[in-house]
């Protein structure tokens, strides 16, 4: 760990914390636990003392003696909560109850509660000797320790969501072992997306002060005060967080159940929990005033075995008793209602069955139709609808269900006109496009014609423009966005309202205490027209900000919380939360470690095999484990698997990469290969090959991407290879097409000629060029990489690689390093020459921004192939981040990690660098010395704040450029990455976006993020003035710059298909009109190379509508959303086969 070879490692392989533990050196198991239980849990400010005590660069000092036994272990810094409970013990004469509660004060943060035992540990200090201002001293040192050092948690009666099942699972139920769970919901944070991820671990956090968090949604949740909330500024604990501010919660649930009901079941369960007497002894009851009702629950509940409904009416209403037909057995709907928990509970205890969670959502919205006709309203003066409930629990399941739509709705907590006085609760439904969607999906289902007429005529007369809306972006997050936008293209808000014709109103004065935020489709036209990717990230987000109604403290409970891979975040309650980081998790950080230090081949083909679908993992993990001297082999026809495997190599493990981590490449394909390489031995040759294996199964393409990544270089070289593609395809094809019709001779061959083929004798692709196929193949250099023999020297003197960039923050100052590939230069507006420059690292791409003066002094340096070494700022406001550069160096030096020595620490794993004998090159070698900032030994100069973490390497103080923003200064665009022909392609609008909208599957590992912090002196890369009037073609650059483009998709998995989309006209021509931008905007939003079209039946005819422009990516993800879509699977997908 300590050398930096942490991927892969759990818990510590991040860069933030890479970074820490090089510094560190740990050496004990200790040192690993306290590293994470600072670092995670969050007194991080503490973590530079912590090192350079433990490394003797500061003298551990005590302010008393009596503290030395308790923290000796941790060079004197307040690591754990024991820590403190124990010298309070020792010090003030507290009892063991007493020093508990003294932790609970000061977890809590209530400044009375801590006053109060500031007095107390005080005094009794005195009384044991101690001096009043060293007693003080200490108990300040401790409260700035709590204000991090406690585990972040919730109670047990939370609730997350199992993303495979739609089922909702307390957090106790996971812990006990009643329930379990693969995946929940998460968040990506730099795309604002929420996205399925792992559950790795459910932990007891002990009791905890519990304090109960409730939006104006509705939306309640319990955690400690310490437990973080994401918020328009990032992650903010609860203590932090007041009434009024806005925190994120999902506004839609991409999940679906797979489990399918008899109808009548599902119609029956939303009539009686809306409108049933589930306490009656021998059956159960529906009452109704509307006949259309009575006749769906009848012939629903007669459905049911041994039912024959009776009818009676008493003052208007209609009173259904779902009567038996044999009188010795139950009837089967209360034997049914029985099994799902239902009866006995009045109209308070109701609850929505856990099996309906389970239900796909056209079951789900069927259900939510009858209880809607049953106890739902439709205000058509207030331009809204709700569902009124005496029971709280079914509010808030009825209004997590309807998120599976993407409708929003809010609870209220109204008084019913009883003489007791009963609560009750409605939720509401506003807003047109929630009332669209739910008229789509709910209303849709409606027996009763009165029902169906006030829906049409909510929807009809409701305005399409949310005026007055609470579902917005809050001003202080985006305003500074639109301002710099407004500003680069030099247009006032006069001018930007004409040219995008958003009303005045929504821009002035943006600084009002009034204006409280930006409307969803108001930031999406103004994302659209700057093309800007922060603005388009809002607009286009699942989130929906909500703001805190109330916050209050309610006690203790037991409390627990879990542990999510990579975005560390989950949804509780509807609500998006940070997860914990046990310092537990430093024995399996070394345990992880351990394996990877004396078992590094198996432990880095694993790990490789789990990241097979993210290139850039693939790449880190490749690079690492040739720095630990395993060497990492091509893919090869006669030696690959699926996965990478170890094979041995002169009696040394290597690892062998695998075809699944080949793009384009089936793995049906793959195993035809296999198992005939397994059954009959390896392929001798290229004729051998095409005879053995059946070509046409594999496919031509997959065959090609084999070839330009080398696995059949044993054949020949890849040129002639692939100049011989067609050739060794036919070959194959008539070979096995003359067994299939049975003229094979006794001896195995076809009868006639055998065909032989050979090569021809052609060169051999340039090494670059091969290079480069690799690289868009695999995701790496797998042959031979230029920065390979200077990687142990960027390991120890960069701060960030290009895949970890995403960890430093805006204008940080850092130093990378990599090979430029390419070089921009670019005329600013008054005539000033600077550039743009992209270097590669062996994770990925950095973007290098060189203003005129720093171009001016190293443009000679700018020369693709060099390899250049990068110091300069951060501008984490761009997407990716870009570094701002401030010096460049092209002599690379070979720094040597200084040898740590600490005299009572421990060894975990002596052997653990000897796997570390990389050859170097043949440079310069000096020693990097890293001078300690913390203060001399001396008792006087103990800080009573810790400071704040400097990064591993700070860039050498030197006088730099400065970029402040000027009227008339130099700010070009950044460098084309637009798609061609971006302008002549048809993007949905925002509505059929938001329809369309579903989370793309990532390859690329998402880090965890903060949001930008917007510095108007700050000069971010897309910053730049273009004079529109006079230069339209800077504009349209300026625009197609700053495009960021979806992920590419992973097209190993099937060759390009055509679907065809059959549509049947409603009589409706606006409807179908609609439907239809609906479907081809979903189509277009899924990227890909597959081809669509629609067939059209109307009248009796039927039209062929082609889109030859256009591509789609046929994938379950894209499916599933027709389907939510169209209701049934009106679609043929056909393989696109070419001749």
């Amino acid at each position: 760990m300590g050398s930096g070879q942490t991927a892969g490692v759990f818990q510590v392989e991040g860069g933030g914390m890479t970074r820490w533990l090089v510094q560190m050196k740990p050496k004990t198991l200790d040192n690993i636990i306290a590293m994470v239980a600072l670092y995670r849990p969050g007194p991080m400010a503490f973590i530079p003392d912590y090192i350079a005590r433990m490394n003797g660069e500061a003298e551990v000092e005590y302010r008393h003696p009596k503290l030395e036994p308790i923290f000796e272990d941790t060079y004197g810094i307040p690591v754990y909560q024991e820590q403190l409970m124990r010298a309070a013990v020792e010090l003030a004469g507290y009892s063991p109850s007493e020093s508990d509660e003294l932790r609970k004060a000061i977890s809590k943060k209530k400044k009375e509660e801590i006053e109060k035992h500031r007095r107390k540990f005080v005094e009794g200090a005195v009384k044991q000797g101690m001096e009043r201002e060293t007693a003080e001293a200490i108990y300040s040192d401790w409260e700035e320790f709590a204000r991090y050092g406690f585990n972040k948690c919730l109670p047990g009666d939370v609730e997350v969501l199992d993303a495979s099942s739609g089922r909702l699972i307390k957090v106790e139920d996971l812990y006990r072992g009643v329930e379990r769970i693969t995946y929940t919901l998460s968040c990506d944070i730099p795309s604002l997306k929420l996205k399925n991820q792992p559950v790795t671990y459910v932990m007891d956090n002990g009791i905890k002060p519990v304090f109960r968090l409730t939006t104006a949604l509705g939306r309640v949740i319990e955690a400690t005060d310490n437990h973080p909330f994401y918020t328009v500024h990032g992650w903010r604990q609860l203590g932090e967080l007041q009434p009024d501010d806005f925190i994120a919660v999902p506004r839609i649930i991409p999940v679906e159940g797979k489990n399918e009901w008899h109808d009548h079941e599902v119609v029956a369960l939303g009539h009686l929990l809306a409108e049933g007497n589930l306490c009656h002894p021998y059956s159960v009851y529906f009452y109704s005033q509307d006949i259309a009702q009575v006749e769906d629950f009848v012939q629903a509940a007669n459905a049911f075995e041994n039912v024959k409904c009776t009818i009676a009416i008493y003052k208007n209403t209609y009173s259904v008793y779902a009567a038996r037909t044999n009188k010795r057995i139950e009837p089967g709907i209360f034997t049914w209602c029985g099994q799902l928990g239902l009866l006995g509970k009045n109209a308070r205890d109701k609850e929505i069955p856990a099996p309906v969670f389970e239900l796909t959502n056209r079951q789900v919205g069927l259900m939510l139709s009858r209880m809607w006709e049953g106890d739902g309203h439709i205000d058509g003066r207030g331009r809204s609808m709700y569902y009124a409930t005496a029971s709280k629990r079914m509010a808030g399941q009825l209004q997590h269900l309807l998120l599976r739509f993407g409708i929003i709705s809010r609870i209220r907590i109204v008084e019913f006109p009883y003489k007791e006085g009963r609560i009750g609760y409605q939720v509401f439904v506003t807003g047109y496009e929630n009332i669209l969607a739910f008229t789509e999906h709910i209303g849709c289902h409606f027996v009763s014609e009165k029902r169906k007429n006030a829906l049409d005529d909510l929807i009809k007369f409701a305005p399409p423009v949310a005026i007055g809306t609470k579902d917005v972006v809050p001003v202080g997050v985006v305003k500074d966005h639109i301002r710099f936008a407004k500003d680069q293209l030099g247009l006032t808000w006069k001018e930007l309202t004409a040219q995008t014709g958003i009303a005045p109103r929504e821009f002035y004065p943006t600084n009002s205490v009034g204006k409280i935020g930006f409307g969803r489709k108001t930031l999406q036209r103004l994302g659209n027209y700057f093309d800007d990717p922060n603005l388009k990230r809002f607009a286009e987000s699942d989130l929906y900000w909500d703001r805190i109604a109330f916050i209050e403290y309610i006690g203790e409970k037991q409390t627990y919380d879990l542990e999510i891979a990579e975005t560390h975040n989950f949804v509780a309650n509807d609500i998006l939360v940070h997860n914990s980081h046990a310092a537990d998790y430093g024995v399996i950080a070394v345990q992880t470690a351990f394996l990877k230090a004396h078992y590094p081949a198996e432990f880095m083909a694993a790990t490789l095999t789990a990241s097979a679908g993210a290139t850039e993992k693939v790449a880190l993990y490749v690079a690492d484990a040739r720095s630990m001297g395993v060497p990492v082999l091509p893919p090869e026809i006669n030696a690959s698997a699926w996965d990478f495997a170890i094979e041995d190599v002169n009696g040394k493990p290597n690892i062998r990469f695998g075809f699944g981590a080949v793009k384009n490449v089936g793995q049906g394909a793959v195993e035809l290969i296999i198992k005939e390489r397994e059954a009959n031995g390896k392929f001798k040759d290229l004729n051998d090959f095409a005879r053995r294996v059946d070509l046409r199964a594999v496919g031509k393409r997959a065959l090609e991407c084999l070839i330009k990544v080398g696995a059949l270089d044993v054949f020949g070289n890849r040129a002639a290879l692939l100049a011989s593609l067609d050739r060794i395809v036919s070959i194959s094809n008539n070979h096995f097409r003359a067994a299939e019709a049975g003229q094979m001779s006794l001896f195995g061959e076809a009868t006639g000629v055998v065909e032989e083929f050979q090569l021809p004798d052609v060169n051999d692709v340039d090494k670059r060029e091969m290079l480069n196929w690799e690289r868009e193949l695999i995701g790496l250099y797998i042959s031979d990489h230029p920065l390979t023999p200077y990687q142990q020297t960027f390991v120890q003197i960069v701060s960030y690689f290009s895949g970890q960039l995403n960890e430093a923050q805006h204008e940080e100052k850092v130093r990378v390093a990599g090979l430029v590939t390419s070089v921009r230069p670019y005329m600013t507006k008054t005539n000033k020459p600077m550039g743009f420059v992209t270097i590669e690292d062996i994770q990925g791409n950095i973007e290098l921004v060189l203003f005129p003066r720093t171009w001016d002094k190293y443009r000679e340096q700018m020369t693709v192939g060099q390899i250049i070494i990068v110091e300069g700022k951060v501008d984490a406001n761009s997407t990716p981040p870009k570094i701002l550069v401030d010096v460049v160096r092209t002599e690379i030096k070979i720094l040597e990690p200084l040898a740590s020595t600490t005299p009572h620490s421990k060894p975990i794993a002596d052997s653990a660098l000897e796997a570390l004998s990389q050859p170097k090159p043949d440079t310069h070698v000096r020693n990097l010395n890293i001078q300690s900032k913390q203060p001399g030994p001396s008792t006087k100069n103990i800080p009573t704040k810790p400071t704040v973490p400097p990064p591993i390497r700070q860039v050498a103080e030197r006088p730099v450029d400065t970029y402040a923003v000027d009227p008339d200064d130099d700010m070009p665009p950044p460098p084309d990455n637009f798609p061609d022909d971006w302008e002549n392609q048809w993007q949905p609008s925002f509505e059929e976006a938001v329809i369309a909208s579903k989370p793309e599957p990532t390859f690329k590992k998402t880090e965890e993020a903060t949001p930008p912090r917007v510095q108007l002196e700050t000069v971010p890369v897309e910053s730049h003035i273009v004079d529109v009037e006079q230069d339209e073609a800077a504009r349209v650059a300026l625009v197609s710059s700053i495009y960021i483009p979806l992920p590419k998709e992973d097209e190993k998995q099937h060759p390009p298909q055509q679907i065809t989309v059959m549509l049947r006209s409603t009589g409706d021509k606006e409807r179908d009109r609609r439907r239809i931008k609906t479907i081809y905007g979903t189509l277009i939003s899924f990227h890909g190379r597959d081809r669509f079209s629609f067939q059209v039946f109307e009248n009796g005819s039927g039209y062929l509508i082609d889109f030859p422009n256009d591509t789609t990516r046929v994938c379950p993800e894209m499916l599933e959303r027709l389907k939510k879509l169209m209701g049934e699977e009106s679609w043929r997908v056909e393989e696109i086969t070419f001749q």
